[in-house]
C-alpha cells in the first residue's frame, strides 16, 4: 500500500503556538511572529526568518523528518534572536527540554 502524500495545514501559526505554550510555558508568544509552510528547500528541515519574523517549515521533508523537534528548534532561535545563542550544547539542551515538556516527559 502506498503512503498518503504528506498534506501541509493551511496555517500551523494557531497550532504552533499551543505547542510554544508546552514547551514554554513561562514565555509568551513574540509579537508579530507567525509559522508558514514552503514547499521546498531541500538544504535543511526549517529556518527562522529574523526580519520577516518567520519560522518557516518545509513539507517536502516533513514525511521524512521529525517536523515537531524542527518547529522546537526553531522557537529556541526565535526567542533566543539578538542573544547570539548558536548552535551548540546549550542549544541542544534546550531544544530537548522543550521537547520532553511537549511530550509530557519532563
Amino acid at each position: 500500500m502506498k503512503k498518503p502524500k504528506f498534506k501541509a495545514p493551511n496555517n500551523p501559526t494557531s497550532l504552533a503556538k499551543q505547542i510554544f505554550a508546552l514547551a514554554f510555558p513561562h514565555q509568551s508568544w513574540p509579537r508579530y511572529w507567525k509559522v508558514e509552510w514552503q514547499a521546498k528547500c531541500g538544504c535543511f528541515w526549517g529556518w527562522c526568518d529574523y526580519q520577516r519574523k518567520t519560522i518557516v517549515l518545509f513539507h517536502d521533508v516533513a514525511p521524512h523528518h521529525d517536523v515537531l523537534e524542527t518547529l522546537i528548534h526553531e522557537m529556541v532561535h526565535m526567542i533566543n534572536a539578538g542573544w547570539g545563542l548558536k548552535h551548540g550544547k546549550e542549544f541542544e539542551r534546550l531544544v530537548v527540554a522543550a521537547y520532553r515538556r511537549v511530550l509530557g516527559e519532563d
